[in-house]
């Protein structure tokens, strides 16, 4: 047989100093500019992002790290108490939509979407470093983001959920679906980690020609809110995630849900996903990677499935 070559061990450790030495220039610049995003307390956030009349937003720190949630009691339980963290009453189970965001991205990015479920009580969730949260000390591993999204589950005492992931969130919510009971778990465009970071890259440029503009625009507002340098360092332990091996341990149903012209989430991928835990497979007619946006209608009927 010959032999492996010597680069391959290598490259997740290359493209994890890659990353690091272009977050350090940017923390840099940031700091001349005296603008700095790591150890220091968040920012709350603004009234425009998420409308405080209808959410509850909490941001609460873990160890080193910093994760928010914000919750919205559905339609049918508005006018009852619902303090965070308070355990539902007895013998009225509360079924909870759980919604965890991509790389770059923030909780705000499944407003519209969340929109859709006003009969249910709400959570989105800022993962660590994102949304303006301070970035952790290092880098975060897929199932460390899963034991942020966990915590703030069972700080809000929540018995009955749909936990919904997208993208990157795809993979930390397999891993958060080990330690939850859930109703279902729901993957939105999950990205397919077995290809090289090159691939990625040209799928990811394929996949953008089909993107809305409004899609495009929400997801460089994120990306400079969140830190770009910092998606760049989690972007080498998001590629070594293995969301097939994770999916394994969900005993919950699945339903995986691409868009039509989504390559970041191949075909093929969805398909061995499928194989891999008998999910429910599903497919948004003219949707890209970043469907949440603009695809809102579809991806409501497709859930609402889940739901029930």
């Amino acid at each position: 047989m010959p032999p492996s070559s010597p680069l391959e061990p290598d490259t997740p450790t290359r493209l994890r100093r890659w990353g690091r030495r272009i977050s350090r220039g940017v923390d840099a610049i940031g700091e001349r500019l005296g603008i700095t995003m790591r150890d220091h307390a968040p920012r709350e956030p603004r009234r425009r992002q998420l409308p405080r009349t209808e959410w509850h937003s909490e941001t609460h720190r873990v160890g080193e790290i910093w994760v928010r949630h914000h919750v919205r009691p559905g339609r049918r339980r508005a006018s009852a108490p619902h303090p965070t963290g308070a355990a539902p009453a007895p013998g009225s189970p509360r079924t909870t939509v759980v919604f965890v965001h991509g790389l770059g991205m923030a909780a705000r990015s499944f407003l519209a979407l969340a929109d859709q479920f006003r009969d249910h009580d709400t959570v989105l969730i800022d993962l660590p470093g994102f949304a303006g949260l301070p970035h952790p000390p290092e880098p975060l591993r897929m199932d460390q983001f899963a034991d942020a999204v966990v915590g703030a589950c069972r700080q809000l005492a929540i018995t009955d959920l749909i936990l919904v992931g997208h993208s990157m969130g795809c993979q930390v919510a397999s891993l958060a679906a080990q330690q939850l009971d859930c109703r279902a778990v729901v993957l939105l465009a999950p990205p397919d980690t077995r290809a090289p970071l090159p691939l990625t890259a040209w799928r990811f440029l394929r996949t953008v020609h089909h993107e809305p503009w409004i899609a495009r625009r929400k997801a460089v507002a994120n990306y400079l809110w969140g830190g770009v340098h910092w998606a760049l360092e989690v972007l080498p332990l998001m590629l070594e995630d293995r969301t097939r091996e994770a999916l394994r341990d969900v005993h919950d149903p699945v339903m995986v849900v691409r868009g039509e012209h989504d390559r970041v989430s191949p075909a093929a991928w969805v398909d061995e996903l499928w194989h891999t835990c008998r999910a429910t497979e599903r497919v948004v007619d003219g949707g890209a990677h970043s469907m949440i946006f603009d695809r809102v209608g579809a991806l409501t009927i497709h859930l609402h499935d889940a739901v029930r």
